[in-house]
């Protein structure tokens, strides 16, 4: 298994052709960071399934439509300003025909489009499956990189990761 932005695994014997699922994916996770961007809430919801559930990076658990919708509307709002981030699809494991997990790197940038070093960095996993011929988010996981905590922990356990 490889670590290199867009690679994959498939659980399955056989490795079935996965391009099309893959662009799929890349095109969900392109259309998020664009609606973030935009501060657009209805677009966000777009690639969510109904009964979608959502791990904001707080630790906030949101269920289904209605409860993302809400909570993505009072938040992503102009209110932001200029806090914006790079999303990219960094590692996508198959879980079947139809679903996936992926791995998504998030970093925060500038105006000018530099790291935002005073930022932490996202590292969102979500759970999509393809449903008539689109791939949508069932689960989402949103994650904030704690190098401090990750640092002190691998002192703790003396590098036996």
């Amino acid at each position: 298994m490889s670590g290199e932005p867009g690679s994959t695994r498939s659980t399955s014997a056989r490795s079935p052709d996965r391009s099309e699922n893959l662009d799929f994916i890349r095109h969900v996770v392109t259309a998020l960071a664009r609606t973030k961007r935009t501060r657009d809430p209805d677009g966000f919801m777009r690639p969510l399934v109904a009964d979608a559930v959502w791990m904001n990076a707080f630790a906030r658990a949101l269920t289904g439509w209605d409860v993302i919708r809400a909570f993505t509307h009072n938040v992503l709002t102009p209110a932001l300003a200029d806090e914006h981030a790079t999303y990219g699809v960094a590692h996508v494991t198959f879980l079947g025909d139809v679903v996936a997990a992926v791995n998504v790197k998030q970093t925060p940038v500038g105006t000018n489009g530099a790291r935002d070093a005073t930022r932490p960095e996202g590292l969102p996993l979500y759970v999509m499956k393809k449903d008539k011929g689109a791939c949508l988010i069932a689960l989402a996981q949103n994650t904030q990189v704690q190098r401090e905590t990750i640092t002190a922990q691998s002192r703790a356990i003396g590098g036996r990761e």
